[in-house]
């Protein structure tokens, strides 16, 4: 059985999950970040889950400030 959706549902449904996944890392992330930073995080999120970025290195090095080691953690989840 195949399920359709129509495109305004799809759109509603996908800006649901980011809304969701955005305020979670609103939440956890406690240093400013630019728009891309957020969006790369949030995107991060998305695909590893809350629970792992809550309890990921990235977000150990990032709260306190240090932005590149926090960039260079991104990396180790290739």
């Amino acid at each position: 059985m195949t399920l359709l959706i129509v495109e305004h549902k799809a759109e509603e449904l996908f800006k649901i999950t980011v809304d969701t996944f955005a305020k979670e890392c609103d939440r956890l992330i406690t240093v400013p970040v630019n728009d891309n930073q957020f969006s790369a995080l949030v995107s991060f999120t998305f695909n590893v889950g809350v629970t792992a970025f809550r309890g990921s290195t990235l977000l150990r090095v990032l709260n306190p400030g240090n932005y590149q080691e926090a960039a260079n953690q991104l990396l180790r989840w290739n």
